[in-house]
């Protein structure tokens, strides 16, 4: 016998309306029709509870645990739920679920490929943003035009309720393809809306994610859910710190699919770069090939500090990682002799006091040394307040020649902290 239609329909129609996926709602609703063919009944609601467990542990000896999961997950919602059973399913053991902590990853070129391979400005726009800012598809749909802010390159991310959560670096690159779909499509109020001008549904991102995934020749076995997972691991791979990026994603319980990191980390920090910055790395490299020599001139510490960022095209991150390298540097020095937690110009202000400095440069007890240790203090205050912050709060782009004297400057400076009169 096979169930009846209406009671499949019913329990979809109530799945959908609490917030499940249709995908989810017509895979619960299949484990309906499967006891019913097993007790060649017509109606799940004629079973009484030892024939919904008898069922339970034929299926637990022929399928995997996640699929017999899923039928738990679904008698529960349909009989204690949806019709009030309060039927004891916690008292059946459950097979432990498989999870798969090896998630695939897009290279580069793979998410070249893909992006090359979206067949529309739009699609293309989507693809990219998720990847860009590390965008689940229920994220990527809760997207309001007014959540971009294409001055400072921030997109202001919102959770599954629609409301602000954190904020991501927006880069030119994406923006620009936003601007191309935009002007093909012009949306209201959403990013992304259907024909109706209402909110995109998830289906339709998946949908033209795996088009775009078959068009372009990868063999991977990868969902829209791998973007993300790229995105973490292509940021962690820059130097990133792991326990950062979870932060930053709102990824932070055990049952994560990541792992927690080790390392001490700042979770204050903002995360400032995207990793879509990179597909364009090759070219940077190129012309960093030219500057290889400068690094003869930097000190060791600056350079291992910089280098990475300086020769994947990230010139203003590169600078701000030397003046934070400084400023850490001449922190620890102070915290130790003083115990006071400073930091930027009144760190320097307090290690280069020419009446009781911590830092002396020169000898104080001549004219000509007073004037080399008020010097330092305002060049050391004046990198922190004119260089430094302005690097930290915004997204600010600089040339490659600016980049490379700025840490040979910086150079000179931790070179000087190194070389102080003790």
């Amino acid at each position: 016998m096979a169930i009846e239609q209406k009671i499949l329909d019913n329990y979809r129609s109530a799945l959908i309306r609490k917030g499940n996926d249709p995908k989810t709602a017509v895979l619960y609703s299949k484990w309906l029709t499967d006891i019913c063919n097993f007790h060649d009944i017509t109606d799940p609601l004629t079973l009484d509870f030892e024939e919904i467990k008898e069922f339970i542990d034929f299926t637990i000896k022929r399928r995997p645990p996640n699929s017999v999961n899923t039928a738990f997950h679904s008698f529960i919602y349909f009989y204690n739920k949806i019709n009030k059973k309060d039927y004891p399913f916690d008292t059946i053991v459950r097979p432990k679920r498989i999870r798969n902590t090896e998630n695939v990853i897009f290279t580069n070129e793979e998410l070249r490929l893909l992006f090359d391979a979206a067949d529309k400005p739009k699609h293309k726009a989507a693809l990219m943003l998720m990847y860009a800012c590390g965008l689940d598809i229920s994220e990527l749909i809760q997207v309001l035009i007014t959540d971009i802010d294409s001055t400072k390159n921030i997109l202001s991310v919102r959770n599954n309720k629609g409301k602000k959560y954190r904020e991501a670096p927006l880069p030119k690159l994406v923006i620009n393809q936003l601007r191309e779909y935009y002007k093909s499509e012009q949306p209201k109020k959403y990013l992304f809306e259907n024909r109706s001008g209402e909110i995109l549904n998830s289906r339709t991102i998946q949908h033209f994610f795996g088009v775009a995934l078959k068009s372009s020749g990868i063999k991977k076995s990868a969902t829209s859910k791998t973007l993300k997972y790229s995105y973490v691991k292509h940021l962690e791979k820059q130097g990133i710190p792991l326990l950062l990026i979870l932060e930053h994603l709102g990824l932070k319980s055990e049952g994560s699919i990541y792992f927690y990191s080790g390392i001490e980390v700042d979770l204050q920090e903002k995360i400032k770069i995207s990793p879509i910055d990179y597909l364009l790395v090759p070219k940077k490299v190129e012309t960093t090939k030219l500057y290889s020599d400068f690094w003869n001139l930097v000190n060791d510490k600056i350079e291992k500090s910089t280098r990475r960022k300086f020769e994947t095209g990230f010139y203003a991150d590169a600078v701000e990682t030397a003046l934070k390298e400084i400023n850490s540097t001449i922190k620890k020095i102070v915290k130790t002799k003083t115990g006071e937690e400073l930091d930027g110009a009144k760190l320097m202000q307090k290690a280069f006091s020419i009446q009781n400095p911590i830092l002396e440069l020169a000898d104080l007890n001549t004219e000509s040394g007073r004037n080399i240790q008020q010097g330092y203090l305002q060049i050391f205050s004046g990198a922190m307040t004119g260089i430094r912050n302005p690097k930290a709060h915004d997204n600010i782009e600089i040339e490659i020649d600016e980049t490379v004297r700025l840490l040979c400057f910086c150079g000179e400076l931790m070179d000087k902290i190194e070389n102080r009169i003790k």
